[in-house]
């Protein structure tokens, strides 16, 4: 565990207690401005558990979803 605090405490993006027990977000560094809905793809018509991922990726052409 002292390790992984080791580690993190060089992060910009979070802040860890002095005795390396306690992670929070660095309320000094902006969230990002970005939206779940940009970043999200609704699929359906596909069998939920006989449908493998690549499957439905070679359904989907790059550059084919705005």
């Amino acid at each position: 565990m002292a390790k992984i605090a080791e580690i993190l405490k060089a992060s910009e993006l979070v802040e860890v207690d002095e005795g390396g027990t306690k992670i929070r977000r660095n309320p000094n560094v902006p969230i990002p401005d970005t939206n779940t809905e940009t970043r999200t793809v609704y699929l359906k018509g596909f069998h939920r558990t006989e449908t493998l991922l690549d499957q439905l990726l070679g359904k989907i052409k790059p550059g084919s979803i705005p």
